[in-house]
């Protein structure tokens, strides 16, 4: 005997809220007790991935695990009042073939009332939970969340949906970004986004690290390994991220004789220490970010082409600030907002000719230069509003040009004042692009840092 779709649809409507997903976590319906709850109308979700819209919501963990979760407290972001807000719900994997085809989130309560009691007796337990979760993942490493990618234009919104994506997976992710974009933030948010969120998140730059000591750092070492080992040994970055995620920053600097040891880690998930005598198992989710193509490296023998394939299983891109220009407005907001607690100051607001201003900018350094623009202008102004003449310098910066080096009324005489002109410009233009930070202007140049510091003396730069 079949269910009379009838008497389905009397089932779901006795229910205070219901959302329906596909298999990867996208709603395919919501009734109205969830539209009145959410505060959105269904044609605003339908479609969206149920962490994009409510990113405390757990069915993406459900429909991995293929195990229900029952009576979870859960609240929309965008709700002003969360305490009335809260409801108590319940996410069951739908199944068929022992394959999940759909998943149900649902509450019971239709008074309110009885909802709000309810939390109420559990209140300061959450909000104790609460409280030490986020101790617990400043202690391991990880402090931003999806909530802190500050913007709406389409470029963000496809890059939190590319975070989301990410989260629900274990492979490898590669990011790629121009400096100053905030590939450490996405791999943060991917991390607190995913089922590891509860384990350490572990980061290291491998253009700070010398390269006779980033073997160590990342793998670790066994007590005598090398003259100076500390007694007892050292646990390395991948043993100190098991069951979580280890970031790789600046991938594109990893020296070439490290690569094919990182590449084992990858392909066997177990690391050898330095000096040590059996292979240690290790259970790491590695996200890197890259501010160079790794596969322009591989083309000029820089990097090597199997562990390029085996980091990029998933490709994240940053977009710079200049492709996201609408979005400056509430950028500028959230960083005068976070620079008034550092600096104690008590800036209100931008007034709109200087909006103007930052908005017709292409912003080469990205959000960090814009950060430095407003922290700047805020050291100068007084007052509660930040004005024109609070950025004359970054007026006087737009208006200077690099002069054209070779034109056809230049006196050059031989082929070698041409190539001197020529590699002159080229150094002022990279020093310009990255914020006179030698190193990437190095790497941008394909020359060593020595070399950058010899020539920038011959050109008298």
């Amino acid at each position: 005997m079949k269910l009379d779709p009838a008497i389905a649809q009397t089932v779901i409507d006795h229910l205070d809220t219901v959302a329906i997903t596909d298999p990867e976590g996208r709603y395919i319906y919501v009734n109205q007790g969830w539209v009145d709850w959410i505060g959105m109308q269904p044609e605003e979700v339908l479609g969206r991935y149920v962490r994009e819209v409510v990113p405390e919501s757990k069915i993406d963990i459900v429909l991995k695990t293929k195990k229900p979760l029952i009576g979870e407290v859960l609240f929309p972001s965008k709700s002003g009042d969360k305490t009335r807000a809260r409801v108590i719900v319940t996410y069951i994997p739908l199944m068929k073939d022992n394959e999940v085809i759909a998943g149900l989130v649902f509450s019971i309560f239709r008074d309110f009332e009885v909802a709000l009691s309810f939390t109420q007796k559990i209140d300061h337990l959450t909000n104790e939970l609460n409280y030490y979760k986020d101790e617990l993942r400043k202690l391991r490493g990880s402090r931003y969340t999806v909530e802190n990618i500050i913007g709406n234009s389409q470029a963000i919104s496809k890059l939190k949906e590319q975070i989301f994506q990410a989260a629900r997976s274990n492979s490898t992710v590669l990011i790629r970004g121009e400096t100053g974009t905030g590939k450490e933030l996405v791999a943060h948010a991917i991390h607190n986004s995913s089922s590891r969120s509860a384990f350490n998140f572990i980061k290291i730059n491998c253009a700070a690290i010398p390269t006779d000591l980033l073997e160590a750092e990342l793998f670790g070492y066994e007590e005598g390994a090398f003259t100076g080992a500390v007694k007892g040994g050292r646990t390395g970055k991948f043993e100190m991220a098991h069951m979580g995620s280890l970031f790789l920053d600046e991938i594109n600097q990893m020296p070439l004789a490290l690569q094919p040891k990182l590449l084992r880690v990858l392909q066997e998930r177990e690391v050898d220490r330095l000096g040590g005598k059996a292979s240690i198992p290790v259970n790491v989710r590695v996200i890197a970010a890259s501010n160079v193509s790794l596969k322009k490296l591989v083309q000029d023998n820089k990097f090597r082409e199997d562990l390029f394939y085996r980091l990029n299983v998933m490709e994240i891109k940053v977009p710079p600030l200049r492709e996201r220009k609408e979005d400056i407005p509430l950028l500028a907001a959230e960083l005068l907002k976070r620079l008034n607690q550092q600096m104690g100051v008590k800036i209100k607001t931008i007034k709109p000719q200087v909006m103007r201003m930052l908005l017709k900018y292409d912003w080469p350094g990205n959000v960090r230069e814009l950060q430095n623009a407003l922290e700047r202008a805020m050291n100068i102004a007084w007052g509660e509003v930040l004005e024109e003449k609070h950025f004359e310098w970054f007026i006087e910066n737009k208006r200077k040009k690099i002069p054209y080096l070779i034109s056809s009324t230049d006196s050059i005489n031989t082929l070698q004042e041409m190539k001197s002109m020529t590699e002159k410009k080229a150094i002022l233009d990279a020093l310009e692009k990255y914020n006179g930070v030698k190193a990437h202007v190095a790497q941008h140049l394909g020359i060593s840092r020595a070399m950058l510091y010899r020539k920038m003396r011959k050109y008298g730069i």
